[in-house]
């Protein structure tokens, strides 16, 4: 069993991990999700760097594009 001073650590944590995502996932937020309607579209990227466009909302919206390629690419 975790010490008290541990699970305060541990939650405080969690709570600041949550901010930061939810900081990283709005700079940038293009045009409205065309599936859910209430979250924006961002550009990200998959393992192998193909780049495609996905809501703001992923996991509870799925909506996925293929981002248009960059000129010079």
């Amino acid at each position: 069993m975790a010490a008290p001073r541990a699970r305060t650590v541990q939650a405080g944590r969690a709570r600041e991990a949550r901010g930061l995502l939810r900081r990283k996932a709005r700079p940038g937020a293009g045009a409205p999700c065309p599936a859910c309607g209430r979250g924006r579209l961002v550009r990200r990227s998959l393992r192998d760097g193909r780049p495609f466009l996905g809501c703001t909302r992923f996991p509870r919206c799925r909506f996925f594009a293929w981002a248009p390629r960059e000129a010079g690419r």
